[in-house]
């Protein structure tokens, strides 16, 4: 059966629209760690206006988790931890294996 070439416009486009993000990783669920200040796939995905608006860096001892979907390579997606400090850091992890 032929579709009507109203139907079909093109392939789909091999670069995005989007300037951001801009790296390709691995294809593979990831979760990163830091701050936009100090990982660059962090970066991307905030300049990428991902995260949320109002995200600004987390305290000492204390972390922001955000999910994304698909931010890097389609179908996988990534679980980001962002903390300033170890503390931040080991206080997200039992937050997220609380199973809460």
């Amino acid at each position: 059966m032929l579709l009507p070439a109203v139907v079909l416009q093109s392939f789909q486009p091999a670069m995005s629209p989007h300037r951001y993000p801009q790296w390709k990783t691995i294809p593979a669920d990831l979760v990163l760690f830091g701050t936009p200040s100090n990982n660059v796939l962090l970066l991307d995905q905030a300049r990428g206006q991902i995260f949320p608006r109002d995200i600004a860096a987390p305290r000492p001892g204390e972390a922001d988790v955000i999910y994304t979907r698909s931010p890097f390579v389609g179908e996988f997606d990534v679980l980001n931890v962002i903390a300033s400090d170890t503390a931040g850091i080991v206080a997200a992890a039992k937050t997220i294996t609380a199973g809460k």
